[in-house]
């Protein structure tokens, strides 16, 4: 696995930086994909924060400063997914009280981070 990811990533620093960001943005669809399906399959109905921020990097042409947007509005859906989950995790999961008081002060600093 690690020799498979090593060789990948020589082949990644290959790419152009447009290849990057577009592989970058890939791979971020993919984990949002995935955690949307995870919170789905617990019965948790997350909004997504997706914007028009993302709008932007769909066209032809772009700058750096679109991108980044773009990336900052990904990364924050993701954190929304994650501490929507973890704070369901720690209310249903067989855990103990103290992992459950870290699991709501995550998902406390995630969305305070969120909002401000």
């Amino acid at each position: 696995m690690k020799t498979e990811f090593n060789n990948y990533v020589e082949e990644y620093k290959t790419y152009s930086l447009r290849e990057k960001q577009e592989v970058n943005i890939a791979e971020i669809k993919e984990i949002l994909a995935g955690l949307k399906l995870l919170c789905e399959k617990t019965g948790l109905s997350v909004e997504s924060l997706l914007n028009r921020e993302i709008i932007d990097i769909n066209k032809d042409e772009y700058s750096m400063d679109d991108y980044m947007e773009a990336l900052y509005v990904y990364l924050s859906d993701i954190k929304n997914y994650l501490g929507t989950f973890g704070e369901w995790f720690a209310d249903n999961a067989y855990i103990s009280e103290e992992e459950s008081k870290w699991i709501h002060f995550i998902y406390f600093f995630i969305n305070k981070k969120i909002l401000n």
